[in-house]
């Protein structure tokens, strides 16, 4: 019979656990953690502009996106909980799991934001998982000035930022939320710090958004180091409930992907972190927004069958 440990978490609710999901090491490799981490298809659909109002538009992988899963608890992007915290003001999420600074520009979405971004708009920018793959449909290379067109920091400015502020909108970019460490050591790729591969050099991507927007003066929303904060005050025993699991097992979770309680936890932290900036989207804020509960955000998915 297998041992389990009585996780008591901070709401006071009691979960059993596995002890073995708490004992992983970190042993697992890069290609591990990135074959985890796959381009997903979803139908892309022309969204014409509906209002003459400003509109926050989002941009970003599958850590910003939304999901349709039938996971016990599904995967969501932060983008899809922003809503709990602003007001007067449409969200648009055109994030898609998978895509990186470079691949997004070859999707549909993409168009969509060309075609509807105008003056008084909002972009808020959230890649960088992705753009870590050796691969050359994603890759870019974190090292690289924004002049450099195989770097991360030059596609982030010429097809993000300089769009934004040739149309008169507002870009705002954000760091990558961590990768969860079972073991509770956010160093390396969990934290977004690759090593060389042949002909993919590595380097902190996190650290080139923070050096691109203070070049640019574009505000920087540094959810790497915010999430880092979090995961490393919760321990990886807490942390589990932030994150998607496939089947209603402890240790089917998911380490990058968010369930609705996790993404409603970044998309507060995101909020604190604009509320600290002169940034004009910040006047858009809910007022006295409180940090989500465990209570009423972690639900299971009703959808989901055994296997």
């Amino acid at each position: 019979m297998k041992a389990y440990i009585l996780t008591l978490l901070y709401t006071g609710m009691l979960f059993m656990t596995p002890e073995h999901v708490f004992s992983q090491k970190t042993s697992e490799t890069d290609t591990a953690i990135f074959n985890r981490e796959q381009v997903e298809q979803v139908e892309q659909k022309d969204r014409p502009r509906t209002t003459t109002k400003p509109i926050l538009y989002l941009v970003g992988d599958s850590t910003v996106s939304s999901f349709k899963d039938p996971y016990y608890y599904p995967r969501y992007g932060y983008g899809t909980q922003l809503f709990h915290y602003f007001k007067d003001i449409e969200i648009v999420n055109l994030a898609l799991s998978g895509r990186s600074s470079k691949s997004f520009i070859r999707e549909q979405n993409y168009q969509n934001l060309i075609q509807n971004l105008k003056a008084g708009d909002f972009l808020l920018i959230g890649f960088g998982h992705n753009d870590e793959k050796p691969e050359e449909a994603r890759y870019t290379n974190p090292q690289g000035s924004k002049e450099d067109p195989s770097s991360f920091k030059f596609y982030l400015y010429s097809y993000y930022i300089k769009l934004a502020l040739d149309r008169g909108a507002t870009p705002i970019l954000c760091t990558p939320i961590v990768r969860r460490n079972p073991a509770g050591l956010y160093k390396g790729t969990f934290v977004h710090i690759t090593e060389d591969k042949p002909g993919y050099p590595g380097g902190d991507y996190a650290e080139s958004i923070r050096q691109l927007g203070k070049e640019l003066g574009v505000t920087v929303l540094d959810l790497c180091r915010r999430t880092q904060q979090l995961y490393e005050a919760l321990g990886s025993e807490k942390t589990l409930y932030l994150h998607a699991w496939i089947t209603d097992k402890a240790d089917s979770v998911d380490n990058t992907h968010l369930n609705r309680y996790g993404a409603a936890m970044v998309a507060f932290l995101l909020r604190e972190e604009l509320a600290q900036t002169n940034n004009p989207l910040k006047g858009y804020l809910l007022e006295n927004s409180v940090t989500p509960s465990e209570h009423d955000f972690l639900t299971p998915n009703p959808q989901y069958r055994t296997p």
